[in-house]
């Protein structure tokens, strides 16, 4: 008879039954009889788990440490080890009842030795996890935030608000070019106008990356500036060789998605096919991506290859005014009974945010004593002075000065410091003064290249009109301050409002010096000689000058001279003791009471405009002088006859309105007579 079992499926089933129960049978005798061993091997494993448990606690905190954020997956690990530490301390006394029972119950030495079994092979599991964790890195660099280097806020004026959409329009636009660029002044408000953007973009999600590096050195370091970049992005550069880290920053580049790279404070061109790859570029508008320099200088940008260009211009008065006072708060003005002091300090900030906000905090909560001294700091050009400023004010300011690439350029920038605030700068006077100073000698195309220059470079402004050109209160006065303390350019100004030259200036080792006289007839020091100085203008304000004390010896070596608003009240009083004078300037004088006396013979350039002159004007004495320039005289001119010829070295006469001969009536016959025996004579304007 055929059993059931005897069927071949069933028989099959019933084999594989009998195996899982004789398994189940020896599992559950190997737990009764083998408990101990599966208790002991869990505490292994649990010592084990503890030394790796350790060791991802002083990882993490040494990643803590230095500024990193620990995975969360490692946190989760953490928190699964305390949980298997608390069953296996649960299950701890469990054991030791059993071990003590003369007769232990099977079933607790069951039930014990299978829970020991599976938590040893959970212990082991978190042990290995643990130690393949460590092995690849447990904690990252932090998402780079656009947080601002000050603590200014960005303001939406409406001066601005058209800067801004030009700015956010072309970089959001997908298919605009690749590079752009954003210029301005020191202290303008560029790197904040371009950290607003950058907030305003993550929180929109623009751009899924927003990396920024400050490029900040002329003799810029690439490796240095690979590194920033591979910074902000988490990537690890493990060549030093350069072609190869930008290639790697390329390929971190390309997979990242949609990224905004800023390269800001840029001094000089950039290759960036050297940091960040040769071909990066090709094909990136279509994912958005863009590249935005920020530079002081438009010329800079044009180099880098920016095709669309932004500029940041200060702020107007009334935005100037509002910023400072909200830095100040309501509570300060009122606490000061004196708005227009509050309004002056303000003005001397010349409409830069950053010079309002810095000099807004540091004259903060000060009393009105310290709100003077400020004002008065400031007005001599030394608003690093100020107490309680942020010296990075001055010194970003300063470097854009020290930076420029031309000595001649600086030298044009100095000559502008030494108008006065706010001045219209006549193009014809700067090249006469820079020429005449032979501080720019190369002469009048170069002085103009060289304002364009510092133009584009924000040290220089447009006044409105062709022929004029204005320098920034703040550049002005900062320019200034380089050039008193230079001893290459060795300027000094002085005021003098008592009659006698201010005690304590450095007369003897300065090259150029701008007298400032408050008072008729200064005294100058007997003793006192400067046989550095070879440049004065002297500025009297309508004052009758006597020149009285030791002019001449003071300036023995004097070669270029500028009186400006000077009257000579002695006609006998001459200029011919200072025999090295090679140019002597008039502007606005009233030298009508002066005789042929008052000119050195060895004069080469006469510069007379806008000046009461003498009738007849004579300058027969001038054998070497070859530029002659006589402009808006308020009188009509008369000359000497004769006089014009005589001057055989002439090669420049400008005398735009031309002259008369002893009172009669113009003919021009005798002048082009005179003129034509002039063979020298390169330029004429008559």
């Amino acid at each position: 008879m055929v059993g059931l079992a005897d069927t071949l499926c069933v028989g099959k089933f019933v084999d594989r039954v009998s195996e899982a129960t004789v398994d189940a049978m020896f599992h559950g005798l190997k737990y009764m009889f083998c408990y101990k061993s599966f208790v002991n091997k869990l505490d292994s494993e649990i010592v084990k788990l503890n030394i790796e448990k350790d060791k991802m606690s002083r990882k993490a905190q040494k990643e803590n440490n230095i500024g990193k954020i620990v995975n969360d997956y490692i946190l989760t690990w953490q928190n699964d080890v305390e949980e298997i530490q608390k069953n296996v301390e649960e299950l701890t006394p469990s054991c030791s009842c059993i071990f003590r029972l003369p007769i232990p119950n099977p079933v607790s030495r069951f039930r014990i030795g299978g829970n020991a079994e599976k938590k040893a092979c959970t212990v082991t599991k978190l042990s290995g996890t643990g130690r393949v964790y460590l092995t690849e890195g447990i904690a990252y660099l932090p998402h780079v935030k656009n947080i601002p280097r000050s603590d200014t806020t960005f303001q939406e004026f409406h001066s601005r608000k058209d800067t801004y959409r030009k700015l956010h329009d072309t970089l959001v636009n997908e298919d605009s070019p690749l590079v752009h660029g954003i210029y301005g002044m020191a202290g303008v408000g560029k790197t904040r106008m371009m950290e607003f953007f950058c907030e305003d973009a993550m929180k929109k999600k623009i751009f899924d990356k927003v990396v920024r590096v400050n490029v900040g050195n002329k003799n810029m370091d690439k490796i240095k500036l690979q590194n920033q970049i591979a910074g902000r992005l988490n990537c690890h550069l493990e060549s030093q060789d350069v072609e190869h880290r930008a290639s790697q920053l390329e390929n971190s580049l390309r997979n990242g998605g949609k990224i905004l790279l800023i390269l800001d404070d840029v001094w000089t061109e950039i290759q960036l096919g050297d940091i960040i790859g040769t071909s990066f570029g090709v094909d990136t508008s279509s994912t958005g991506s863009k590249i935005l320099f920020i530079s002081r200088e438009k010329v800079v940008l044009k180099r880098n290859k920016c095709e669309h260009l932004v500029e940041i211009k200060t702020l107007s008065p009334g935005e100037a005014s509002y910023m400072f006072k909200n830095t100040l708060g309501p509570d300060i003005i009122n606490s000061l009974h004196d708005e227009s002091l509050v309004q002056k300090v303000c003005d001397e900030c010349g409409h830069l945010p950053l010079l309002i906000h810095a000099v807004g905090k540091a004259v903060k909560g000060e009393p009105h004593n310290s709100w003077k001294d400020a004002h008065y700091e400031r007005q001599k050009g030394k608003f690093e002075k100020i107490i309680g400023l942020d010296p990075q004010v001055y010194t970003c300011i300063k470097l854009s000065i020290d930076n420029l690439k031309d000595d001649d350029a600086k030298s044009c920038l100095f000559l502008c410091s030494f108008f006065p605030e706010d001045a219209n700068i006549d193009m014809k006077m700067l090249i006469l003064l820079a020429t005449g100073w032979q501080l720019i000698p190369d002469g009048e195309s170069r002085i103009l290249a060289m304002v364009h220059y510092l133009k584009i470079s924000s040290l220089l402004i447009n006044s409105g009109k062709d022929n004029e050109t204005k320098v920034h209160d703040v550049i002005r006065d900062v320019a200034r301050s380089i050039a008193f303390s230079d001893s290459k350019y060795a300027f000094l100004q002085v005021t003098c409002n008592s009659g006698y030259l201010p005690s304590d200036a450095n007369y003897c080792t300065r090259n150029f010096l701008r007298l400032d006289a408050e008072t008729p007839d200064v005294h100058f020091n007997e003793n006192l000689v400067c046989p550095e100085l070879h440049t004065l203008w002297l500025q009297s304000n309508d004052h009758p000058q006597q020149f009285t004390g030791g002019f001449f010896r003071m300036f023995v070596n004097l070669s270029s001279l500028m009186l400006e608003n000077v009257n000579i009240s002695l006609q006998q009083f001459s200029l011919q003791p200072l025999s090295n004078l090679g140019m002597l300037n008039f502007l606005k004088c009233d030298i009508s009471k002066t005789d042929v006396s008052l000119f050195p013979k060895n004069l080469e350039s006469l510069w007379i405009y806008y000046c009461d002159l003498p009738r007849p004007l004579d300058v027969a004495n001038l054998k070497h002088l070859r530029k002659l320039e006589i402009q808006a005289a308020k009188t009509e001119l008369v000359m000497v006859p004769n006089v014009i010829s005589s001057l055989s070295s002439l090669e420049e006469l400008h005398i735009p309105s031309g002259f008369i001969y002893d009172n009669e009536e113009y003919h021009l016959e005798p002048t082009v007579k005179e003129i034509c025996k002039l063979t020298r004579l390169k330029s004429l304007h008559f």
